[in-house]
């Protein structure tokens, strides 16, 4: 069991152990998650999860992805067009995005869109289920009631997230005890969430959907102008996939979600890389860098123009995990030099359809963001894997509280293009695009070998990629994997780790790569938080977890 908290990944590990199975640990993980990582993730945020099982070889997906209020209209939101890089964390994007009048599309009520993680965990336990649905909820419950001893890392999001925090009398009170951020060591107490997770417990999701809780989420938008209402809620249903979507690198079978995520843009780069014989060259020649940086700019340029929401605009998704536009798209790739001006291919011409939306019609490149989300992985003694990734979008989401619930809402509508007749446009009860990728890998033999996914935005995409590359190309133990040096690229400008080599650096520049070093430290990741499991040959399990954070691993014998 693995989680980007090491609390988290203990109640997981609690529930195998009392005897429940991996839906069971994972359900337990992610309410737990919400207590102790409430920047990241939360019951009133998304879910989405990758379950493969012996009895399942196929995979199945359970999608709690949110919907846009049924309110919502693509000109919800005053743009203030800008090419100027967005104030973010995230020097290496660079692409042009509209920001809008008093940011409302990310921070309060009109930033808050359906939530679904809650539906999402109903349905994975209704199906898989084998613990009482009651029993999944007294790890969180006590984590919330009880308290928690504040980590650096959440005082430090705590810190950085203050001014949004203080718009909320009652996030703050939670939050900023005495008007100032929780400090390292001091005790986190959620007594309202404890309570509110102990009435879904007894009462069920339905609680949150069409009870007290549906009520209070419905009346405390409502008076303060969003969007999100009681009929919203009550209509909410998660997505099953019958099975994962599904993409291959030399032999390996990758199960991920479906659809407008970030599943749709890593077969993609995989695709691409498999066109190369990566594994011939060491993980930091310059080289790989290079082919590494290139495939991933190709497969951001392809998703950024035409991915979106298929139900509102025809997406070519069979035509953008399709090898043979993989293969033409290497073809622009010169092993020497940086292409940083790359036009979007045509993946129409890899469907067996009429071309909807043209390629490139977005005037912005809009790639929305979820940068402060969270993940986890369990295999439990029957083999049975679950890969989940959860969000509030960005930090404390919308920062919005429900009073007397201790729920903090989600930020989605930020993943949307605020600008209207564009690929990602708000539409009422919309999907937007995003970048959550859990994953789950098979070996050619198709035995079960790796769950993994991680949390940040578009760097969720890129973190996996090169884990996978480390592991499966250059035989590195999953740790070493998540801890090597990375790059991450989605435009123009590359990120590079700092600790990559200067004569590395020097020759990337060379090649006219524009590059930006950053350094990650404890508590202030720069690149994708990840973690994983992997099945030994032997038939032992080997975790990996991210050493800049509260991440943590728990095993539990068979």
């Amino acid at each position: 069991m693995t989680a980007n908290h090491v609390l988290a990944a203990e109640a997981g590990a609690q529930i195998l152990a009392s005897g429940g199975n991996a839906v069971d640990a994972a359900i337990a993980t992610s309410l737990a998650l919400g207590v102790v990582e409430p920047s990241s993730s939360g019951i009133g945020g998304r879910g989405y999860m990758v379950i493969h099982a012996p009895e399942l070889p196929s995979g199945t997906v359970i999608d709690g992805h949110e919907r846009a209020p049924r309110k919502a209209h693509a000109e919800m939101y005053t743009p203030i067009p800008s090419t100027d890089t967005p104030p973010t964390d995230e020097p290496s994007v660079t692409r042009p995005r509209a920001h809008v009048v008093n940011d409302a599309n990310t921070i309060g009520p009109q930033a808050v869109a359906v939530p679904g993680v809650v539906a999402a965990l109903a349905a994975a336990h209704e199906r898989y289920g084998k613990a009482s649905w009651k029993s999944l909820f007294e790890p969180a419950i006590q984590l919330a009631e009880d308290g928690f001893t504040v980590s650096v890392p959440l005082a430090i999001s705590l810190a950085r997230n203050y001014s949004k925090l203080t718009r909320d009398p009652h996030a703050a009170t939670v939050y900023l005890p005495n008007g100032q951020p929780a400090q390292p060591g001091d005790r986190l107490v959620q007594r309202d969430l404890a309570a509110t997770l102990r009435s879904l417990a007894s009462n069920g999701a339905g609680e949150f959907y069409e009870g007290a809780i549906a009520r209070s989420i419905a009346e405390t938008l409502g008076k303060a102008d969003g969007y999100v209402t009681r009929d919203d809620l009550a209509a909410y249903r998660p997505r099953i996939w019958d099975a994962p979507l599904t993409g291959s690198y030399r032999g390996y079978t990758v199960m991920t979600v479906p659809e407008a995520t970030g599943g749709i843009t890593l077969i993609q780069a995989l695709n691409l890389l498999e066109t190369f014989d990566i594994g011939q060259l060491e993980p930091e020649d310059p080289k790989h860098f290079h082919l590494l940086i290139e495939s991933l700019r190709i497969a951001f340029r392809d998703r950024l123009s035409c991915v979106d929401d298929p139900a509102f605009n025809a997406v070519p998704f069979n035509g953008l995990a399709s090898k043979e536009f993989a293969r033409t798209r290497s073809e622009l790739i010169d092993v020497d030099r940086a292409g940083n001006d790359v036009s979007p291919g045509d993946p129409w011409a890899f469907e067996d359809r009429a071309p909807g939306m043209h390629p490139g019609s977005s005037s912005v490149d809009f790639s929305g963001g979820d940068q402060d989300t969270t993940h986890f992985s369990v295999i439990d003694g029957n083999r049975t894997a679950l890969s989940m990734t959860q969000s509030l979008i960005q930090a404390f989401g919308s920062g919005v509280m429900v009073p007397g619930t201790g729920i903090l809402l989600n930020n989605a509508m930020f993943n949307f293009n605020p600008l209207p007749n564009q690929i990602g446009s708000i539409a009422p009860w919309k999907r937007a695009a995003h970048f959550g990728t859990p994953t789950i890998i098979l070996g050619p033999d198709g035995a079960l070998t790796m769950a993994t996914g991680g949390a940040g935005g578009p760097k969720i995409v890129t973190g996996i990629v090169q884990s996978l590359l480390n592991v499966l190309d250059h035989g590195m133990t999953p740790q070493d994997s998540l801890t090597a040096p990375r790059i991450h690229n989605e435009s123009r400008d590359s990120l590079v780790d700092a600790r990559i080599r200067p004569h590395v650096i020097a020759d990337l520049a060379g090649r006219g790569h524009r590059l930006v070093s950053a350094g990650s430290e404890y508590g202030r990741a720069e690149f994708s938080v990840m973690n994983g499991i992997k099945v030994e040959p032997d038939g032992s399990l080997v975790s990996a977890t991210d050493v800049y954070t509260d991440a943590g691993a728990w095993s539990v014998g068979d």
